[in-house]
């Protein structure tokens, strides 16, 4: 079977066990492919570079990406957010482990208040979910240990 510019692609073509390399560019409806495997769709021109993969007759799904924790999820770097938030996290999971000791209330009660405060700016500051979700559970968890730590002794 040869494809040539403007042709389509039927199922019964896709039963054979190689795919065939069409000619390039390749049209499919809006889409056009060319040589360099660049996709431009409609007139919003999107390009994408593709890669051919033999698919089963077998319904599937293909992720392309591979998911990975980041703050960072509008694409843009964030440094000075995320440090704060990864900040006042460690500083309510300190007060928060103090809090379980009332001979540590010193150390819990301070890193409560500092983590309350680091949270607080951070969250000012957070351009994204996931950097606000953190704040919020940190300033919670600081708060804690803040109230543990004043209930055991105090900031003195």
């Amino acid at each position: 079977m040869h494809l040539g510019t403007r042709s389509a692609v039927t199922g019964a073509d896709l039963d054979r066990s190689s795919v065939p390399v069409p000619d390039w560019p390749l049209e499919i409806g809006t889409i056009q492919a060319d040589s360099d495997g660049i996709v431009r769709a409609g007139p919003l021109r999107v390009m994408q570079r593709v890669t051919v993969r033999e698919v089963s007759p077998v319904s599937q799904t293909v992720s392309p990406r591979q998911h990975t924790f980041t703050l960072n999820t509008d694409g843009r770097p964030h440094p000075m957010a995320n440090s704060l938030a990864l900040l006042a996290a460690c500083f309510a999971v300190i007060a928060v482990v103090c809090a379980w000791f009332p001979s540590m209330h010193l150390l819990g009660s301070w890193a409560g208040l500092v983590g309350l405060g680091t949270g607080l700016w951070s969250q000012m500051i957070s351009a994204t979910t996931a950097e606000r979700w953190i704040n919020v559970s940190a300033m919670i968890l600081s708060g804690l240990g803040l109230m543990f730590g004043l209930a055991h002794g105090g900031l003195y």
